[in-house]
C-alpha cells in the first residue's frame, strides 16, 4: 500500500469504521490553499479495506476540498476493479474518512 503512515503534522483527521467488519480507516491530510498536498492513512482491516484507504489517499493528492468531498465509492471502486461482492462493504468506508478530515481541517479552521 501507498501512503500507509500516521502523520504528526496533518491538517486534517478522519475516521471511519464499517460496524459489519470492524475494518477501520484513518485518514490525515495536509492542507495548503485549499488543495490537498499530502495525504496517509492508517488501517485495521481486510486486504480489499487497505487497498482502498491507498487509493483513497492516491486520488485525494492535489484535489481542493470540495473535489475530496465528492470523492466516493464509485471512484474507488474504479481503480480497484473487481472486488468480491462481500468486501464491497470493507473498501468504502475510505472515503467517509476522508470527508471527515476535510470537515475536521475546516472545523479547526473556522
Amino acid at each position: 500500500p501507498r501512503n500507509a503512515r500516521s502523520m504528526t503534522d496533518a491538517d486534517g483527521v478522519g475516521r471511519a469504521i464499517n460496524e459489519a467488519c470492524s475494518d477501520v480507516v484513518t485518514i490525515y491530510i495536509r492542507v495548503d490553499t485549499d488543495r490537498i498536498v499530502d495525504a496517509s492513512f492508517k488501517a485495521q482491516g481486510c486486504v480489499a479495506c487497505i487497498a482502498a484507504a491507498s487509493v483513497t489517499t492516491e486520488l485525494a493528492q492535489n484535489l481542493s476540498l470540495d473535489e475530496a468531498r465528492e470523492l466516493g465509492k464509485t471512484e474507488i471502486l474504479d481503480v480497484l476493479g473487481e472486488i468480491p461482492a462481500g468486501k464491497i462493504q470493507c473498501s468504502v468506508i475510505s472515503p467517509t474518512a476522508l470527508h471527515e478530515a476535510v470537515n475536521d481541517f475546516e472545523n479547526k479552521r473556522s
